[in-house]
């Protein structure tokens, strides 16, 4: 007869005696122990890899360090022209000893920070180095162009017996 748990139920006269909850009880703890001394075993297993875990860790950092150097080695090689130019850096301007003032904090300051900046960008490769702007030369004859506008039509005479060319 089923109790409804897959295992018959028990009767009052089918009770276990003290000798037999022992044995089941021993056979539990066995099993118990059993595994726990598996779960050490196993733990001791992955303790003796710890070594071979890390130095195979420690290799594979060293071979991507050593990948992302000879990658970077490679781009500083490689740089970059976003122009035709190539850029030259501009020569320091440079006072002579007769042209030096007595104190420092009488130099007048020279330079442009936007133009140190611009300069920057420019040796960094951030902005393309170009030529200077040449000026457009202006023209000093004018065309004169005949324009008919749509203001002419208003004025045209009703009695005007063709149109002219431009319409």
């Amino acid at each position: 007869e089923d109790g409804g748990e897959g295992r018959p139920r028990m009767r009052e006269r089918d009770k276990l005696t003290v000798a037999q909850r022992n044995k089941i009880k021993r056979a539990k703890e066995k099993q118990a122990m059993e595994r726990s001394a598996k779960a050490e075993r196993k733990r001791l297993k992955q303790l003796d890899r710890v070594g071979s875990l890390v130095s195979e860790i420690g290799k594979e950092s060293r071979l991507l360090k050593k990948k992302q150097e000879e990658a970077e080695e490679r781009e500083r090689i490689r740089k970059k022209k976003l122009g035709k130019f190539k850029y030259e850096p501009p020569r320091p301007d440079v006072l002579l000893t007769e042209e030096l003032p007595s104190s420092l904090r009488a130099l007048p300051a020279e330079g442009s920070l936007l133009q140190d900046r611009f300069d920057s960008l420019r040796a960094r490769n951030l902005i393309e180095v170009r030529d200077k702007a040449k000026k457009l030369k202006v023209r000093k004859t004018r065309k004169e162009v005949l324009r008919e506008s749509h203001k002419d039509l208003k004025y045209i005479s009703p009695y005007l017996k063709e149109k002219p060319h431009w319409m």
